[in-house]
Parts: C-alpha cells; structure tokens; sequence
C-alpha cells in the first residue's frame, strides 16, 4: 500500500523571495517594447519609414490612417513604488503612448479587461460602434469578451520568455 506521508520530504526547503528584485525585475521586463508590434503600430499610423525618420521624437505620432487606442489592465501602486516604476520605464513608455490616440488605463476609468464595460467605454471615448473596432491582446479572455460585443479579434502570439513563463503558471 502507497502511503502519500512518505511520498512528503521531510523537511520543505526554504523559498525566500526579495521583493524588491523581483518587483524591479518584472517593471524591466514590462518596459521593453517589442520591436514587431512598435512597427506594426507605426504602419498602422501611416508612417513611411521616410516619414519616421523625418519625425522629431518629440511629435505625438498618433495623427495616421488609423485611430489607435490602448487599453491596459494596471493598477495604482504606493507613490514610491510608482515614482519608481515610471522612472525605471518611462522613456518606453512614453515613446509607445505616443503611437496612440487614446491611453486608456483602467486604474483611472475603474474597468478592466474583460468586463464588456471597458470596451464600450472605449468605444464610446473614440466614438465608434464596437463592429467598427479591431482588437488585438495575447490573452484570450479578453478576445473573447471583445468578440461577443463584436469586435474583430486578433490574438497576438507572445514567443517571449516572459509569457511562457506566465502560460505555464497558469
């Protein structure tokens, strides 16, 4: 007969974590920019490479063929923690904001993905009906609840180290 105590170490290793690394470690990973999709955002705005290259970086670049809106699902840290975290991203997350029209962070309207709500809400800032909006995210909840509004949905395959890691924590 199998018995589950034996098959229990005798003694459960010590797991101890810094919080502060893995908080600055996941902030660094969050800031990079994934150079695929910061060119696809750039077509999408009508941008020639000619026309980039002749762009100061000081120009919202968000005035192209398409209206381009971001949602994110982030939350309010403590004021040292956030003073932090923009410090350690912010000049990649300034650049992408700029690809944008609209930045909506659900920290501020108080919705997130995938409550419907935040995309109506989104839909309404823009001022188009959700059959008129393409959607893009890596996480299929959300596409799903984009898709019942009646969004268009495109799923965007993350190959980075950093989804694989959190698809298999999952």
């Amino acid at each position: 007969m199998y018995s589950f105590i034996t098959a229990v170490p005798r003694s459960i290793p010590d797991v101890s974590v810094d919080g502060e690394i893995l908080f600055k470690t996941m902030m660094a990973e969050g800031a990079r920019i994934d150079p695929f999709i910061y060119s696809a955002l750039e077509r999408l705005k009508g941008l020639s490479d000619q026309k980039r290259a002749d762009m100061s970086s000081r120009l919202n670049l968000a005035s192209g063929l398409y209206t381009l809106a971001a949602l994110t699902n982030n939350f309010e840290l403590p004021e040292d923690d956030l003073r932090e975290a923009e410090a350690m991203g912010a000049a990649a997350a300034l650049k992408l904001r700029k690809l944008f029209d609209y930045f909506i962070e659900s920290r501020l309207v108080g919705l997130r993905k995938p409550d419907p709500k935040i995309f109506c809400y989104a839909c309404d800032l823009i001022g188009i009906q959700p059959n008129e909006a393409i959607f893009l995210d890596d996480i299929g909840i959300n596409l799903k609840a984009a898709k019942q509004l009646g969004m268009t949905t495109i799923r965007k395959k993350c190959e980075d180290g950093a989804h694989k890691r959190r698809s298999q924590a999952a």
